[in-house]
């Protein structure tokens, strides 16, 4: 497959626009990748809710205890693998950071909002 997009294609050839070109190959693992990958996120949001509403009681209410929260679940959820990328990967650190820096504000966001709807 031939690289079309991005920092690894040759600069000197212009794009490509075949079959070969594609955002996902069709051959994926997955055959209904970005369908499982916004399931596994919606999971994700609703374990952080439930982290929120366990600790509530013992940690009070309020959005001190959502950052708490959140900041421990997108480090547990981004943290491990990103880190793994950032050792062995051949792109570079600067994408696993921002791949972790994405989790993090992302589990800090929905501890907020879990924080915002929960209702006693």
């Amino acid at each position: 497959m031939e690289l079309c997009r991005g920092p690894l294609r040759d600069r000197r050839r212009p794009l490509q626009g075949g079959p070969e070109c594609r955002a996902l190959p069709e051959n994926a693992a997955f055959s209904f990748f970005v369908g499982l990958w916004i399931g596994t996120l919606f999971i994700l949001a609703i374990a952080i809710a439930h982290l929120y509403a366990w600790a509530r009681p013992g940690l009070g209410p309020g959005p001190g205890t959502a950052l708490k929260i959140g900041f421990l679940a997108g480090f547990f959820a981004g943290f491990p693998c990103n880190f793994a990328q950032a050792t062995w990967s051949a792109v570079g650190r600067a994408l696993p950071f921002g791949w972790m820096v994405e989790m993090w504000l992302g589990a800090i966001m929905a501890a907020f909002v879990a924080g915002v709807l929960y209702k006693e």
